[in-house]
């Protein structure tokens, strides 16, 4: 795959990811793996749109769409109807339009509704959340027009009602947009994939810093032995309670889980005594971070969880330091009293270091470590509000070193100057410089 992507992305990376993703489009792991390629690649996949789309993957402008097969409950013949009828009007101008000229014996409700949800009309205008309120009617319209059309009178939203050949713009209800999480669930419900987003997004950076060995993902698990200790922060996607059978556990509640991050997903299982002292943790959609061990009895390998911690518990435990990287080196002295304001607002017990890169060396950062009466509680708040003065990717989290396991074998321990080796080391993801100065702030 990295020889294919590294040829591919300079010979129509688009029309290789549309093929490579049709291709693949029945194996939901690969697809999530090639989706994250294409995000590294540059390229974007988007949800099907109901103006461009055909069956398969397309590729549309810069971006690649999902097909319309590829929605849940949208069938061949569906998406024939739906081509035939665009065929016909050449564009779909809004919902009613297309409930209009649709044949709705293989287009009905369900297959409109999911259509909506995962977005494929989202460039008509109209939010999703107006759609589905109007679709009732819509479709009833739209029904009226089409047997008004077939016995040859005009329809009041056809465009040869009205001299010019204008239809007026249809009327949607007043109703509130979904959240962001209602939408991506919607896409997740309707195309089995987060593709505008991810509800990770949030929280990638957090969880990347402290997850630990450097550089862990789920869809990197092979890479590790048996029985290594990992701490990774992921998704409940997948919550499947059961009971044990055997053993001296017998009868006692345990459960099998699906994880994911940002690049794929896997399998974990919460034995009883884990899955007592976590059954609150454990639900889907939460957030959360694992500790456990790597499984690799199976053909895939899985983790075996000794403890969860939530995104917000496991950022306080786990975080070491928290580093923040100044701009200009916060010259002229404002910038660090507002940064100062903050820091006052969220006092706890983890130190603050700042970031700077030296004007001379720009391969050279400055740790400036700060006095103690500056540390933090590390929060998501803190966060934000660093983030809202000093810019995205303005805070980065250097984690605690955690005990060996049974095998002997730790996490590795990122460098930077709490350490005191100044962030020379190799931590195998860190964009540390390779030299640094460190120095204290009071």
């Amino acid at each position: 795959m990295a020889y294919q992507t590294a040829y591919f992305k300079a010979h129509h990376p688009p029309e290789f990811l549309a093929a490579l993703l049709t291709f693949e489009c029945g194996d939901t792991d690969k697809v999530v793996q090639y989706m994250h390629e294409a995000k590294r690649m540059g390229v974007k996949i988007a949800p099907p749109d109901i103006n461009t789309c055909a069956a398969d993957f397309t590729v549309d402008g810069k971006c690649v769409r999902f097909g319309l097969a590829g929605v849940k409950g949208v069938g061949l013949k569906a998406v024939e109807a739906i081509l035939a009828a665009r065929k016909e009007v050449s564009r779909f101008r809004d919902l009613y339009h297309f409930c209009e000229h649709v044949d709705n014996r293989a287009v009905n409700r369900a297959t409109i509704e999911a259509l909506i949800k995962c977005g494929a009309f989202d460039a008509l205008g109209a939010s999703r959340a107006a759609m589905i309120a109007a679709l009732d009617q819509a479709i009833r319209i739209g029904q009226s027009a089409a047997a008004d059309r077939k016995n040859g009178q005009l329809s009041f939203f056809g465009a040869d009602s009205l001299p010019g050949g204008k239809a007026p713009p249809p009327q949607f209800p007043d109703v509130e947009p979904w959240s962001e999480s209602r939408l991506l669930a919607a896409e997740k419900e309707t195309l089995g994939f987060y593709v505008s987003s991810h509800p990770l997004v949030e929280h990638a950076t957090r969880l990347r810093d402290l997850s630990r060995p450097d550089g862990i993902a789920l869809t990197t698990l092979a890479r590790y032995a048996e029985g290594t200790s990992v701490l990774v922060g992921c998704m409940i996607s997948e919550l499947r309670p059961t009971v044990t059978k055997t053993g001296k556990s017998a009868g006692k509640k345990m459960a099998m889980l699906t994880i994911e991050d940002i690049t794929g997903k896997c399998d974990a299982v919460a034995f009883p005594e884990t899955y007592e002292r976590a059954v609150g943790l454990l639900k889907p959609e939460s957030v959360v971070f694992i500790s456990g061990t790597v499984d690799r009895r199976r053909e895939k390998p899985s983790i075996i969880i000794n403890d969860v911690f939530s995104v917000d518990d496991g950022i306080e435990k786990f975080t070491r330091q928290v580093a923040v990287k100044l701009r200009d080196g916060g010259a002229g002295g404002e910038l660090l009293s507002k940064v100062k304001d903050i820091v006052g607002r969220h006092k706890g017990n983890c130190p603050l270091a700042f970031k700077v890169s030296a004007q001379a060396r720009p391969d050279v950062t400055v740790w400036v470590v700060a006095d103690r009466s500056w540390s933090v509680r590390p929060t998501r708040e803190l966060f934000k509000a660093l983030e809202d003065l000093l810019g995205d990717n303005s805070v980065s989290l250097l984690p605690k070193n955690q005990p060996a396991n049974g095998n002997g074998q730790r996490f590795y321990r990122k460098p930077g100057p709490a350490g005191g080796n100044g962030g020379n080391g190799n931590s195998g993801r860190s964009n540390e410089p390779a030299s640094a100065a460190v120095t204290r702030f009071d």
